[in-house]
């Protein structure tokens, strides 16, 4: 008696079965199907004999299970099959002499299998082993020490137990042997066959990075050693790797890191053009030194727009079976501040930060148009802070270590940069700046700005940024004087023009900048205020807030000076005996002709 095709209504319920799985033949009712295609009499007489027949699918190299695609699984009994080939410790680390079951696959195209039989359908200890037929042949006496590509005794994995699993790429064309194994002559039974393809094994089958922030959570086990890191950065590895593809459509910095790791890791980025890596040019670390990273690694590297960029996660010391075997993440991300969409957020003032604009890209091509800009080519640090109400500001790169260049930005509402109402200052040209950049402006509540950290021909390095309300730009924020004497040293190039002279005074007020100083009189005096000693051509007032309901707010006049008119004062400007009550507030607005230093010094004789 033989199997026939299953007819619809023909058979029993009690499960009878041939053939294996994805074969659709049964035993007609009055008979019991085997697992090799024939019957034995009805279903309640047991086969005589549960050996394989002669060419039986998958008991030899000559008559193997054949796969045609993956995915493919199959679930069968190895008691019911041969010992056809033994594996030896030169491929398995020991010899392995169970019955087996061969299965045999022709890749069309390059492949990554994933092999496994831990499942629940296992019974026994298994070995699972690759062998690869040279030329196409192979054949019952072929040599697995010479042939064997991949052999595994024990799954090493939660779960699996006494299961085999093991991850193999496979060359389009040539024909490999899959072999279900026992441990030995005692272990045998119930299987499940499993084989998947995945992707990260080479860099033909990389897991693609569509977008950023980007992360992902792997296992070390699933993949093969296809890449040997360079020298300089941890050696020979034969670990494990994985491979990732990412091609950004703008230029941008990232931050591509391993960080909660379970085993000592590194990581490799290069380009990758026509199926070729770059690795004259590839960025790699072994261990990031991060606080809460451990020994797993990091990099920070600029990638180009429209260039595929191949990122590997290695190991560090030789596998399979050490530490570098493990749980990994890979998490890659924009580095913030690069471009204006990754701006660095200010939530208040004052603000202070030191960092450098090295691993940064030039993001400023097309954003900026200040007359400055054409020296700004070396890579950028974007902030942005949008104020709750209307505030002055000085804006400084003093202390930096490189030749900076500083940019005021307004947003256009809709996520974007405006070109409009645009400041930049290349260089402060004040004592103690050096090379650094500074600016001062007035800030509209609820409007966002870009504040750019850039650099003087493509020059990068360490900065500091510093943040400030400006004070004394005007009388809502006026320098205190606490008390007389007083002097104060300064210049008028961070501030605004906040205050009209009077045509009163006899000299024009120029629009110039000017500078804003507030003293409460304790008692009633008499003050000399000199800016003899200034650089620039001063104007000096003095005035007194009114409070008369016919002034309109406005304050009200004390005195005012053009110049001196003294020998050793050229033409900065000075008050003298200028009559104050008690208890009564001033303000002392130093103006000019011009902008620059000054110096302010209010001295007090009593009446």
């Amino acid at each position: 008696m033989i199997c026939v095709l299953a007819i619809e209504g023909t058979c029993g319920d009690d499960g009878s079965y041939c053939g294996g799985a994805g074969q659709d033949y049964q035993c007609m009712c009055d008979s019991y199907c085997t697992y090799f295609g024939d019957c034995c009499p009805d279903f309640s007489i047991a086969c005589v004999s549960m050996e394989p027949p002669p060419n039986a699918i998958g008991d030899d190299v000559d008559n193997p299970i054949y796969i045609e695609t993956i995915p493919f699984t199959d679930e069968r009994d190895t008691d019911l099959y041969s010992d056809t080939l033994d594996a030896s410790a030169g491929l398995c680390g020991a010899s392995v002499g169970g019955h087996d079951v061969i299965y045999k696959f022709q890749p069309g195209s390059d492949i990554s299998v994933r092999a496994s039989v831990c499942n629940d359908e296992r019974s026994f200890d298994t070995v699972l082993y690759v062998v690869q037929c040279i030329d196409g042949n192979c054949d019952n006496d072929i040599n697995l020490d010479t042939v064997g590509v991949k052999c595994n005794d024990d799954g090493d994995q939660p779960g699996c137990g006494g299961g085999s699993v093991l991850a193999v790429s496979l060359k389009a064309g040539e024909t490999y042997l899959f072999v279900v194994d026992g441990k030995d002559d005692t272990e045998s039974g119930l299987y499940k066959l499993e084989l998947t393809s995945f992707l990260g094994d080479t860099p033909q089958t990389a897991i693609i990075v569509d977008s950023l922030p980007y992360s992902y959570d792997g296992n070390i086990l699933d993949y093969t050693d296809q890449y040997t890191p360079p020298s300089t950065c941890i050696g020979d590895s034969s670990a494990a790797d994985v491979f990732f593809s990412f091609t950004p459509s703008y230029d941008v910095s990232v931050d591509i890191n391993t960080c909660g790791s379970k085993y000592d890791t590194a990581v490799v980025v290069m380009e990758y053009d026509n199926g070729v890596l770059t690795q004259d040019d590839a960025v790699c670390n072994d261990d990031a030194h991060r606080q809460g990273c451990d020994i797993a690694s990091a990099v920070v590297v600029e990638l180009k727009a429209d260039t595929t960029y191949i990122i590997v996660i290695d190991g560090y010391e030789n596998g399979p079976s050490d530490i570098t075997l493990g749980d990994f993440r890979l998490t890659i991300s924009s580095v913030e501040g690069d471009t204006y969409d990754t701006a660095i957020s200010i939530s208040s003032l004052p603000y202070t930060v030191e960092g450098t604009t090295v691993g940064f890209t030039d993001d400023n091509s097309g954003k900026i148009t200040a007359d400055c800009v054409v020296n700004a080519k070396g890579n950028d640090v974007w902030y942005t802070y949008t104020p709750e109400e209307d505030v002055s500001v000085v804006i400084s790169l003093c202390g930096s270590e490189f030749d900076t260049i500083l940019f005021l930005l307004r947003s256009d509402g809709n996520g974007g940069v405006t070109q409009n109402n645009e400041q930049c200052n290349n260089d402060a040209n004040r004592d103690g700046c050096g090379k650094g950049s500074e600016l001062s402006a007035e800030l509209v509540a609820g409007v966002q700005y870009y504040i750019v950290v850039d650099g003087v021909n493509g020059d990068s390095g360490n900065y500091r940024l510093e943040i400030d309300d400006l004070i004394g730009d005007d009388q809502s924020n006026p320098i205190i004087i606490n008390s007389l004497p007083f002097l104060y040293e300064g210049s008028t190039l961070e501030y605004h023009d906040s205050y009209k002279t009077p045509n009163t005074c006899g000299f024009t007020q120029s629009g110039t900048k000017d500078v804003v100083f507030k003293y409460l009189s304790p008692i009633q005096q008499k003050v000399n205020v000199s800016l003899c000693g200034s650089d620039i051509d001063t104007y000096l007032t003095v005035i007194a807030p009114s409070n008369s309901p016919f002034s309109g707010g406005k304050p009200k006049l004390v005195d005012c000076n053009d110049a001196a008119d003294r020998e050793g004062c050229g033409d900065a400007s000075e008050l003298a005996e200028v009559q104050l009550k008690a208890y009564k507030t001033y303000f002392i607005v130093v103006d000019g002709k011009g902008d620059g230093d000054f110096r302010l010094s209010v001295e007090t004789d009593l009446i």
